[in-house]
């Protein structure tokens, strides 16, 4: 396991100057849905290792929602595009306008780590990788490549680096308001109890992605062993394969696919009795809502993204040829998930 260091030399100065330089603190927040969430205990660690800060978070507009009633999140700024002519230049403005002090960037890329130098941020904090060690005023070293551990206790390790604070809780939490309880509440109210949600997409490629057949198998046995119902979880996208394998699992199923946003989302999933997932966004949503949660695991490693959650568990079948880590199936056979079954799964589940 690697361990984050700043170098011996500044150690001593930015301890010393730490709780003057962040009373205000610019976030460079990740760019991912499931990186999200495994980002929230590195959050919720800031606010309480620096008390007295102001959280200022810099990220992807989709993803502002998600931060929109967390309690340790003074404001946000969106990047509404990610091309430099556009989103970046009204993002930097926004920077520039807080005359915060300090930025930690969580990213790895580039130009997230660009962004916050041209911003002229006067203390910057980020991992020293991908090339971009001399935007950073304190470079923060060891990669995610390095790492071995979870990419949640990744963060961490990089919160203690910088303000000496070990954070030990690292379930993440969505913060949810009555609006959003509400909506889910009416959505899951008339249907049969219990709820199994399924999440049967993931953007990586088709090597995160259980076969549809077997998510509608999976659908068919749990009511019929439970009498309950089926919800099918997804975005605009994904409303097609949610109708063919609603229509296959048949009785009182319904595809919400689009219907909803992202935390109106994670509230149907809280009603639900168990939600099953390929490695995804939405896995880790549903884990941190702290609903019974597992995990499919094919190309992708469990000891990097598993769900992390008070009833969050996973499943995969360790084949000599995994984890690869890739997007499609080099055999051609994806063996890693079609050796999955719906019966696994439903073992997990009752």
């Amino acid at each position: 396991m690697s361990r984050a260091t700043i170098p011996a030399g500044l150690q001593y100065w930015f301890f010393a100057n730490i709780y003057r330089k962040m009373k205000k603190i610019l976030l460079r927040g990740v760019n991912w849905i499931g990186d999200a969430v495994m980002s929230m205990p590195f959050i919720e660690g800031l606010a309480k290792a620096l008390p007295e800060a102001e959280i200022i978070l810099i990220t992807r507009s989709h993803l502002a929602v998600l931060y929109k009633h967390n309690p340790y999140i003074k404001s946000v700024i969106p990047i509404e595009d990610k091309s430099y002519s556009k989103g970046w230049p009204k993002a930097v403005s926004d920077i520039k306008k807080t005359h915060a002090p300090t930025a930690i960037c969580l990213p790895h890329s580039f130009s997230s780590a660009l962004m916050l130098y041209i911003s002229r941020v006067e203390n910057r904090y980020g991992r020293a990788c991908s090339g971009r060690s001399a935007f950073f005023t304190h470079p923060v070293y060891g990669t995610i490549e390095q790492y071995e551990g979870h990419q949640t206790d990744f963060y961490l390790e990089m919160l203690e680096a910088i303000t000496a604070y070990k954070h030990t809780d690292r379930n993440p939490v969505i913060y949810l308001s009555d609006n959003e309880t509400n909506i889910a509440k009416n959505i899951t109210d008339n249907l049969k109890k219990p709820i199994l949600g399924i999440f049967c997409s993931a953007a990586y490629g088709p090597a995160k992605v259980w076969p549809k057949e077997s998510f509608a198998e999976l659908g068919r046995q749990y009511t019929l062993k439970t009498n309950g119902s089926v919800v099918l979880f997804g975005g605009p996208a994904d409303k097609g394969i949610n109708d063919e394998i609603a229509s296959s699992i048949g009785g009182d199923t319904i595809n919400i696919a689009g219907k909803t946003g992202l935390l109106e989302s994670v509230a149907v999933m809280e009603k639900c009795n168990a939600v099953v997932a390929n490695d995804s966004g939405p896995m880790h949503l549903a884990a941190a809502s702290g609903t019974r949660t597992i995990g499919i695991f094919g190309s992708t490693n469990p000891a990097r993204t598993a769900p992390r959650g008070i009833n969050a568990s996973y499943i995969t079948k360790n084949l000599s040829c995994a984890p690869c880590m890739a997007r499609e199936c080099s055999l051609g056979t994806y063996e890693c998930l079609k050796s999955i079954t719906p019966e696994d799964i439903l073992k997990e589940i009752l």
